[in-house]
């Protein structure tokens, strides 16, 4: 029993003493740590995050570690990348319990299968700036518990079928900035329970919408600063659930009227600094929860009411965002003037304007040339513009619930009992009645 005291006294001594984070660059990798996170860097080339052999014992890097205190990880090679050349999989291996990983300024070139895979503990991973040029099928799999993705600042070209595979709670996924030139087809078809994509800042130059195909959860997609020129019609038509689509920065010459059919959930769209000329009557009239519509910088000449028909946008929470766009003065743009007031409402200072309608102008012709002028009331005065015919149905009614509990209302269906009570006109005559046959009896 004493021998038996005696080694748990000196295990428990020996972890307490020695940690992740005592590795020393004669161990092949220096680690410094906080209370939940090991920072570590390769001081040799590093093919494992356990070295062996000549390196370190695994059981003496096991007995190096506080169990279960450190769940963050930060591996990176700033100063040399070449000493990170291999992804250390075996950062998923007990007793390593982390819960984020991420694996930083590496040189990586090719994620072969199988390069992260088998652990039921990482909630995130991050291997960005890795210099990764190609991905292999199933080079991600079986993360079982694993929530976001992010392989951002890295130089694939191409994103494949079959890549990730077997992460059943994956909700992130990040690919941004980087140089992505095709997603193929049902890329991310086994990803389920996806509720956000970006591929932001790539160099996409079409759009798919069986890239989409399998992501019925997803709520969020950003594609934002590509080189997408067109989206075709029913692009969407996979993933209705999306409320946030990002398309700002590209090259869209254009949209159709069933681009953005049957995306009845969508409540922010920006499509701005792109090289849109027009837009189509109603080609977002399945999206009338929409609060947020950013244009700017294009080259919009008119945005009217046909266009955002079935909308209502003439209310305050209505965040339409037309700046920057050669705007032609005329009594199309009249609906702008209720819109501001509305909005108005809703600001602190009431003498501020709103942030989108701060240097929101359009142009009058001048000769050969156009005037600059901003877009308020006694522009619209001057052009003699009446209140249009059709602007009462972009404003949206009182909600009944709002009737209900209005004190007005209230006070008036209570002086309204006539219809309540249909006897009430004869209680006068009741009464005389009853009065005279009390006489009587007497």
């Amino acid at each position: 029993m004493l021998r038996v005291f005696v080694f748990l006294l000196c295990l428990a001594t020996a972890i307490h003493a020695r940690s992740l984070c005592d590795l020393s660059a004669d161990d092949g990798i220096r680690c410094e740590c906080t209370e939940t996170e090991a920072v570590c860097e390769p001081t040799r080339p590093l093919e494992s995050l356990v070295p062996a052999d000549h390196r370190l014992p695994y059981e003496k890097f096991k007995s190096r570690r506080n169990v279960r205190t450190i769940t963050s990880l930060l591996l990176q090679s700033p100063d040399d990348k070449s000493l990170l050349k291999k992804f250390p999989n075996d950062i998923f291996k007990e007793p390593l319990h982390f819960k984020v990983v991420t694996v930083a300024h590496g040189a990586l070139s090719v994620l072969e299968p199988f390069t992260a895979f088998g652990s039921d503990i990482v909630r995130e991973l991050t291997i960005s700036e890795c210099d990764i040029t190609e991905l292999k099928k199933k080079a991600i799999v079986g993360l079982k518990s694993l929530m976001k993705l992010d392989l951002s600042m890295n130089l694939m070209t191409e994103f494949g079928t079959g890549v990730l595979s077997d992460l059943p709670m994956l909700e992130e996924l990040i690919i941004a900035h980087s140089e992505l030139k095709e997603v193929k087809a049902h890329a991310f078809v086994e990803l389920g329970a996806l509720k956000s994509l970006s591929l932001k800042d790539n160099k996409l130059t079409s759009f798919d919408n069986e890239l989409l195909t399998g992501l019925e959860r997803l709520e969020r997609l950003d594609l934002s600063y590509n080189f997408l020129e067109k989206i075709d019609d029913n692009s969407f038509v996979d993933v209705p659930r999306l409320t946030h689509i990002d398309l700002t920065g590209n090259r869209l010459l254009s949209v159709t009227p069933t681009t953005f059919k049957g995306l009845y959930f969508l409540r922010n769209l920006s499509m701005g600094y792109n090289d849109l000329t027009s837009l189509p009557d109603a080609f977002l009239r399945d999206s009338r929860v929409l609060k947020h519509l950013n244009l700017e910088r294009n080259r919009l000449r008119t945005v009217t009411l046909d266009s955002l028909h079935g909308l209502q946008v003439i209310r305050p929470d209505f965040f339409l965002d037309l700046r920057f766009n050669p705007l032609t003065c005329s009594c199309d743009l009249y609906y702008l003037t209720e819109l501001r007031k509305r909005r108005l409402a809703t600001m602190a200072n009431e003498f501020e304007d709103p942030p989108e309608f701060r240097n929101l102008q359009c142009r009058v012709p001048d000769g050969d040339s156009f005037e600059p002028r901003v877009i308020d009331d006694e522009l619209f005065v001057k052009n003699q513009c009446q209140e249009l015919g059709g602007l009462a149905q972009h404003i949206p009614p009182p909600s009944s619930q709002s009737i209900s509990h209005s004190p007005t209302y209230s006070s008036a269906s209570s002086l309204n009992t006539s219809t309540a009570n249909p006897l009430r006109p004869l209680l006068p005559v009741i009464l005389a009645a009853l009065l005279l046959l009390r006489l009587v009896e007497h």
